[in-house]
């Protein structure tokens, strides 16, 4: 599932829009409050997928403010997205260099340094992100440097997913990779605790749906693999997992 990966990821850097204000109207003629203003309406427009006008408003955030590294590492985002991967990281680099103990832009640039499979550089900046006492979701760097290893290296991905877990134990994205973690190493028993933490504090997603029937089959418990199973079918009936939930259904039909 290399694209689910890559959505954790994203998913981490989006919740990031949040820091930058509710309020786009302009509000004066001052350059640093221009450049602020451009920068919350290119979140916005990426937000809703228009890459181009965002594109239009944080480059004008970038020339208004020279010291705006939120308008820096936002470009470096949607620059990415676009697919000017240099480009990307001389904005991300700016960044850096107008706000060297900013976390926020530290945990952005380790997901995009990951994307261009720079994994040992992506953590440092995820590492110094969560360590920094003023940030206020280290989980959220340590759980993203714990995507950034999750095939490359899964016991340093369990340590960064436990690390997120001390900051905060009821962090949905590492509770949800513990499972598959734990499962993939056929400690089912703990597995099924990960999984039944994370139902507590997240919606259900299709992967952990399927991971459940996968992890109860394991465990030779029918009722509870119904019971995923018949969730999987209807919440998620178009989703690959329903699909592959059906294939081994077929298979199983066909036996003698």
């Amino acid at each position: 599932h290399k694209g689910k990966i890559g959505a954790w990821l994203v998913f981490a850097a989006i919740l990031l829009l949040a820091a930058c204000g509710k309020d786009s109207s302009y509000q004066g003629t001052n350059p640093k409050e221009a450049a602020r203003i451009n920068t919350q309406l290119g979140v916005d427009y990426l937000r809703k997928g228009n890459l181009d006008l965002a594109l239009e408003k944080l480059e004008r955030a970038v020339d208004q403010d020279e010291d705006n590294a939120q308008a820096y590492a936002w470009l470096g985002f949607v620059q990415n997205k676009r697919g000017e991967t240099k480009k990307a990281d001389k904005a991300y680099r700016a960044a850096l260099n107008i706000a060297s103990v900013d976390s926020n832009v530290r945990n952005m640039y380790g997901i995009f340094l990951c994307s261009q499979n720079r994994p040992g550089e992506a953590e440092k900046y995820f590492i110094e992100a969560a360590a920094d006492k003023k940030y206020l979701t280290p989980e959220a760097a340590w759980a993203n440097a714990g995507e950034c290893f999750l095939k490359r290296d899964p016991q340093k991905a369990e340590r960064f997913f436990r690390a997120a877990l001390d900051a905060n134990k009821e962090y949905p994205a590492a509770l949800a990779r513990m499972a598959l973690l734990t499962h993939q190493a056929k400690d089912y028993f703990r597995a099924r605790a990960f999984l039944q933490r994370y139902e507590l504090v997240a919606p259900a997603s299709a992967e952990n749906l399927w991971l459940g029937v996968q992890n109860e089959r394991a465990l030779d418990d029918a009722d509870a693999a119904a019971r995923y199973e018949q969730r999987l079918k209807t919440e998620f009936p178009e989703s690959e997992e329903a699909a592959a939930l059906q294939k081994t259904e077929a298979l199983k039909n066909r036996s003698p």
